[in-house]
């Protein structure tokens, strides 16, 4: 089976604008997409070995921009599940070498205190903290975007002016649910 065509002109775009600097990351992208067969060889380890070729490659990006995989230095989303904590988010995605320099999070305490005063409502604390860092994000001109992945969340950084193509380029290579996070 040969991957969709959707996806292979989605994939190397949204390569573009999240890992622009990133030529390590479209090699791996390039492999996945022209020879799936030896990407799964080179990477056996993979969470997200599969047998259909677009999905492989959907899910190997999503590994590629986390870097773990791969031992790169830095990532440029985080994976985290909808129920964890507050302080579980903002590590991951604070670390991301693409979150802003400027990003204070003088707020993210008292968030937190407030969602640990409300335990039984935990499903929707992911949400509203990255809707919460989402609009603060938009201030300062990036946009905070995310695909779903069952139950978890995998979320990065891109320049607003880009947010609205990157969530049509993820949606046209079938990503679910992507979307620009804000309230």
């Amino acid at each position: 089976m040969q991957t969709p065509d959707a996806v292979r002109v989605a994939l190397p775009q949204i390569v573009a604008i999240l890992a622009p600097d990133r030529p390590d990351i479209m090699a791996l992208l390039d492999l996945v997409l022209d020879d799936p067969e030896s990407y799964v060889d080179a990477y056996p380890d993979s969470d997200y070995l599969c047998n259909d070729e677009g999905d492989l490659a959907r899910r190997g990006l999503l590994e590629m921009l986390d870097g773990t995989e791969f031992e790169f230095d830095s990532s440029l989303i985080a994976h985290f599940d909808w129920r964890a904590d507050v302080e579980t988010i903002h590590e991951g995605i604070a670390s991301l070498s693409s979150c802003p320099a400027t990003m204070t999070w003088d707020w993210l305490l008292e968030f937190a205190t407030a969602t640990r005063e409300h335990p039984d409502d935990s499903v929707g604390i992911a949400g509203d903290f990255l809707e919460e860092t989402g609009n603060r994000c938009l201030q300062l001109g990036v946009a905070l975007v995310s695909v779903d992945d069952g139950d978890s969340y995998h979320v990065g950084f891109c320049p607003a002016t880009e947010a609205e193509h990157v969530i049509s380029l993820f949606a046209t290579a079938g990503y679910e649910n992507p979307r620009i996070r804000r309230a």
